[in-house]
């Protein structure tokens, strides 16, 4: 994929700034906990990446596996090392589960999530220890479970970093704990191809042009049991725009109706509105469809800025496979 290969290349230590209201890269990553900061004569700081949402401020991932009905292990939460060097020593991170957590964020999202049943799932460590090895910077948990006990229901987890092996190393202030909810992919879950238009009505500059940005892959991700989220490999969860680049903390999010397979909603995966005040609406003139025979949706939407229209799509996404 051309485009994106020509936008990021993630290895640490990266210098490319969006312009026109974009925002930088940079600074985006590394708001997310995506990068490596440079920590002078410090072994570095222990963390659990995730992204902070903005409606709730709680750091949040989303674990979506392939349904099955036998065994599946997979890893539910990795454990990093944010420092300008990798381990130069095994490093063992202690997690601990956090129900009030769990209760906090359900308060907060007005979601419903619960741990599964213990019986239907194991950790690879029953202690709840993850290993960063020496000479890496990550190490994850895993998880085992049948995925077909998670198809029905809003299960996950509230993971903290309760201690680290060597106590020079630093426990993260925002990132020391994970929100993670885990279930299965949804039927719209996938590979596909993006074709459309689109018109940046604030900087006509970023408006789609023949080839730019239009075709490229995006996933769509499980984010719930009828949405997904537009997620662009290597990237985030975004839609890029002319130019080689995206909008900052925009990610379109569709849901759709499970017996009509129409999509009902548009928002925004960062929040309603995010940080910088971008929501996401759907323009109801669209189809805003899934056809199951042809795996194609087609939908219309917008990106809404400060209460005004700013940025309207004009989408048709073709399945191609499976997610890795």
């Amino acid at each position: 994929m051309q485009n994106i290969i020509k936008l990021l290349t993630i290895s640490g230590a990266m210098a490319l700034v969006l312009t026109a209201g974009t925002g930088c890269l940079k600074d985006k990553l590394s708001d997310d906990g995506l990068t490596n900061p440079n920590i002078s004569g410090s072994p570095g700081i222990i963390e659990i990446p995730g992204t902070l949402e903005a409606k709730t401020s709680f750091n949040k991932s989303i674990v979506s596996i392939p349904n099955s009905s036998k065994d599946t292990t997979f890893d539910v939460v990795f454990v990093r090392l944010a420092a300008d060097q990798p381990a130069g020593e095994d490093i063992t991170v202690q997690l601990e589960l956090d129900q009030q957590l769990l209760d906090d964020y359900n308060d907060t999202a007005e979601t419903h999530m619960v741990q599964p049943p213990a019986s239907v799932y194991a950790f690879d460590n029953s202690n709840l220890t993850v290993t960063i090895p020496k000479g890496a910077r990550q190490g994850s948990l895993k998880m085992k479970v049948v995925p077909a006990d998670l198809a029905s229901g809003e299960y996950g987890f509230a993971f903290k970093i309760k201690s680290v092996s060597n106590s020079a190393y630093r426990l993260s202030g925002n990132f020391n704990y994970s929100v993670t909810s885990v279930g299965v992919r949804n039927k719209w879950d996938g590979v596909y191809e993006i074709t459309g238009s689109l018109v940046d009505l604030v900087n006509p500059a970023l408006s789609s042009v023949p080839g730019d940005p239009y075709p490229y892959e995006v996933e769509l991700r499980t984010t719930g049991p009828t949405s997904v989220g537009m997620f662009v490999p290597g990237l985030d969860f975004a839609h890029l725009i002319a130019g080689n680049s995206y909008y900052g903390a925009y990610g379109p999010v569709l849901t759709f109706d499970e017996a009509t397979n129409k999509v009902i909603s548009v928002t925004n995966y960062f929040g309603q509105p995010s940080s910088n005040n971008r929501s996401g609406q759907i323009d109801p003139t669209g189809i805003n469809a899934y056809d199951p025979a042809t795996r194609t949706i087609d939908v219309k939407y917008f990106l809404i800025q400060a209460g005004s229209v700013r940025t309207t799509f004009d989408d048709k996404l073709v399945y191609t496979g499976p997610r890795p």
